[in-house]
């Protein structure tokens, strides 16, 4: 794991407290939009994400298809490819009768790879789930010996095997001395699923403490096993696995897809109400989001994916750090004649105006309302371009994203991209500025202080209000303030 990293001043977590803790109506209003990502996805995953002519999304796949191989959108692809791994998925678990009942089979771990690989294509913020069809019946035969039975349709860890993962020495140490301690590929593949099934949302009551357990037991998971593959034996061993099962998965995508899990289970983690740990899971964000970016810095889904995170957790200083690195190496890819990424673009930009938004992340908390605004409208135009093959889902992430930039629907926010600096602009989201705006300076800030005779102007600090003074306020201050007794 990378060393911890400097903490942020406890004014620069946006609506938080001083040790790090976000505050309630932030954890209510994060875990909401949550909840509102996953409702309904997996139905809709299960309906649409077959190819043949029936599907809901078989029109979007066939637009990319059309498309020679060179001419498609890197993220386009991305999601072909996605779904093309899910049909072979679906394929595989077809014959999980032939199995054998603890799942120490060939066909059992190549499922796994096969769903890891989707997860690991798959545009930023689009979830692949387990086919439902059976799933209760399967389950054990695909996870097991990591799964087991425990009556009533429920299933428990195999504590035995667990124990391998969970307690090794390889946790503590770079290099195993001891051969017998590391755990086998097969089995941290199976856990690793188990990790993967339990990280979703909506399998316990929303803000249960079972599904805080959950998660937290999914987490771990994939911070051990992390941890395990980057262990020099444990890793080659893995990767000679994977090779025999002749899977398009590699250890180094599988090194990417726990980091990538670890950054957004942490980022469920960190608004639910049972969470205590916040500044622990921003440390582990942080490394994750590290670790990702070495495994593939030229990656714009990786970008997103960092960004976001690092948003989630209450981080937005490294997290405009990640969007402005993603968004200066979008236009130098398209630049280099690449049909690049808009979907990803579009995150990247949404991530960065909400870096410039967040309170405290700025300077006398004011907020740039003309880049703000810039950057809008740069996401609205990354969309376009990717509108004609953009699934459901990916739409709802950014609508998801665009509303908690500022709190604001979609339609305001359509109004506010490209008229956030105009101060005749009748949308809600400019008349929000102008009630923030700096009699002084005109910047957007998070707080006024209204001038004390008129109340009608307000100041971001002393030295605005005396300009302003200096200005011309004088002349008018008294004429405001017998205007407004007047009115009351």
């Amino acid at each position: 794991m990378a060393a911890r990293p400097a903490q942020l001043p406890a004014e620069s977590l946006a609506g938080g407290s001083g040790d790090g803790r976000p505050s309630a109506a932030a954890v209510a209003a994060a875990a909401a939009a949550i909840k509102q990502r996953f409702a309904g996805r997996e139905a809709e995953a299960s309906l649409g994400s077959s190819t043949s002519e029936g599907s809901v999304l078989a029109g979007r796949l066939q637009n990319i298809r059309a498309l020679p191989e060179g001419q498609r959108p890197g993220d386009a692809a991305a999601w072909l490819r996605c779904e093309e791994l899910q049909e072979e998925l679906r394929g595989v678990l077809a014959g999980w009768r032939d199995w054998p009942a603890d799942g120490r089979c060939d066909d059992s771990l190549r499922a796994l790879a096969l769903l890891f690989a989707a997860a690991d294509a798959a545009p930023a913020g689009l979830d692949v789930f387990l086919p439902t069809k059976e799933r209760q019946q399967w389950d054990t035969w695909l996870f097991g010996p990591a799964l087991l039975p425990a009556g009533g349709g429920r299933r428990q860890h195999n504590r035995t095997l667990h124990a391998a993962i969970w307690g090794a020495e390889h946790i503590r140490m770079q290099t195993i001395p001891d051969q017998d301690a590391r755990p086998e590929p097969d089995d941290l593949l199976k856990f690793i699923g188990v990790a993967y099934l339990w990280s979703f949302p909506g399998l316990a009551a929303a803000g249960s403490e079972e599904e805080y357990e959950r998660a937290a037991q999914s987490y771990v998971l994939c911070c051990k096993c992390a941890i395990a593959v980057q262990t020099v034996g444990v890793r080659s061993a893995v990767a000679a696995r994977l090779t025999g099962l002749v899977t398009c998965l590699t250890v180094d995508d599988l090194d990417h897809f726990l980091n990538q899990q670890k950054v957004i289970i942490a980022g469920n983690m960190f608004v639910h109400p049972f969470e205590r740990q916040h500044r622990g899971l921003q440390c582990v964000v942080h490394s994750a989001c590290q670790r990702l970016l070495r495994l593939r810095p030229t990656s714009l889904r990786t970008r997103a994916i960092s960004a976001i995170g690092l948003l989630s957790v209450n981080w937005p200083a490294d997290a405009g750090i990640a969007a402005f690195d993603g968004v200066r190496l979008a236009e130098e890819q398209r630049a280099a004649g690449s049909s690049g990424e808009a979907y990803h673009e579009a995150l990247l930009w949404l991530a960065l105006a909400r870096t410039m938004a967040a309170p405290g992340s700025m300077p006398s908390s004011a907020v740039p309302v003309a880049p703000l605004s810039q950057a809008l409208e740069n996401s609205k135009a990354c969309r376009e371009r990717c509108r004609f093959w953009l699934p459901t889902a990916l739409k709802q992430e950014l609508r998801m994203q665009r509303q908690m930039l500022v709190g604001l629907t979609d339609e305001q926010l359509e109004q506010a991209a490209g008229h956030g600096a105009q101060d005749s602009c009748p949308c809600p989201a400019c008349a929000a500025q102008r009630a923030r705006r700096c009699a002084g300076c005109a910047n957007v800030v998070v707080e006024l202080k209204k001038c004390g005779s008129c109340r009608a102007v307000g100041y971001c600090s002393w030295a605005c209000q005396k300009k302003h003074w200096r200005e011309g306020h004088r002349d008018e201050c008294a004429r405001l303030a017998a205007s407004r007794a007047g009115r009351a």
